[in-house]
């Protein structure tokens, strides 16, 4: 003990023990550095793959986007043709239910007239014009016309109905009587 006050004992110098220590904390330096940069690393990739990520979802995303736009374009192309069609089938309505409500039922008072005319009464021509029309035609008994008027007067289709003309018509060995009514219609 007395030895060691007195400091004979050799012992290392300072100098000498920081050079054996120093590559020892540069190495445990090196070690903890190198660990750093690789934890570093390894953050910065898996960063950089969650980005990756998100960029492609985005970008699956955009082109969705874009084909929901480009049918949305071409719907709206659609609908639009379809609303031309529907305006010009509308318009096609509108002017076919003029013409019914322009046009009269004559097929009613066509069958009228054939009831109401006996058969010794022979047609020629019926015609109507709006609410006016006319028969004219050939019997073989002037009585029959006279039925045949009263009976149509009768009809409720039918107003004023009237015998024009009548002339006789003498064919080889009997008369006939040819005629022209007129009328109005209801």
């Amino acid at each position: 003990m007395i030895l060691e006050r007195i400091n004979l004992v050799p012992q290392q110098s300072i100098a000498d023990k920081i050079k054996q220590i120093i590559p020892a904390i540069i190495l445990v330096s090196l070690c903890l550095i190198i660990s750093l940069i690789y934890i570093e690393n390894q953050r910065v990739t898996a960063e950089l793959d969650r980005l990756d990520q998100k960029i492609s979802s985005f970008k699956t995303t955009s082109t969705a986007a874009k084909q929901l736009e480009t049918t949305k374009k071409k719907l709206a192309a659609e609908i639009n043709l379809l609303n031309r069609s529907y305006s010009n089938l509308k318009t096609r309505n509108a002017k076919i239910e003029k013409i019914h409500t322009r046009k009269k039922p004559f097929s009613g008072a066509l069958i009228s007239i054939a009831k109401s005319i006996p058969p010794t009464v022979k047609c020629n021509k019926i015609s109507f014009s709006k609410n006016r029309g006319e028969i004219s035609g050939v019997t073989l008994n002037y009585d029959d016309l006279l039925l045949a008027v009263n009976q149509l007067n009768q009809d409720k289709r039918f107003n004023n109905v009237v015998l024009q003309d009548i002339n006789r018509i003498k064919e080889t060995t009997r008369q006939n009587f040819t005629f022209s009514m007129k009328f109005t219609l209801n």
